[in-house]
């Protein structure tokens, strides 16, 4: 897990909790391609948002940036995911993936 940690490998679920109207961070969030949740609830002091978001390991500084830029006094989490499947996440291509993609796609015949 120390291993995983240090090269940023993997994703994290962020879980963002907030008073304050949680619109201008969903947008951004949203425009940065990322994928949130908003779930309307009511903790010890009143009405809360909660967001959840997937991110990237690597791009979680980025993201907590972003949080306190919105909301400097979001309280947050960030948990370990062990896996995930369908949603929406900002891919990006690397070199690699392209250099070998040829390999793996299905040989199509011509029109």
């Amino acid at each position: 897990m120390l291993i995983v940690e240090k090269l940023y490998l993997g994703v994290v679920l962020l879980r963002v909790i907030t008073q304050k109207d949680a619109s201008e961070l969903v947008e951004s969030l949203s425009a940065q391609k990322y994928g949130v949740t908003r779930v309307d609830g009511f903790g010890v002091q009143g009405e809360v948002k909660v967001l959840f978001t997937i991110v990237p390991r690597k791009e979680i500084q980025k993201v907590i940036d972003l949080v306190n830029k919105c909301n400097p006094k979001a309280f947050y989490t960030i948990e370990e995911v062990d896996y995930v499947d369908q949603g929406i996440f900002p891919v990006k291509k690397s070199w690699h993936n392209e250099a070998f993609e040829f390999l793996f796609r299905p040989f199509r015949k011509g029109k």
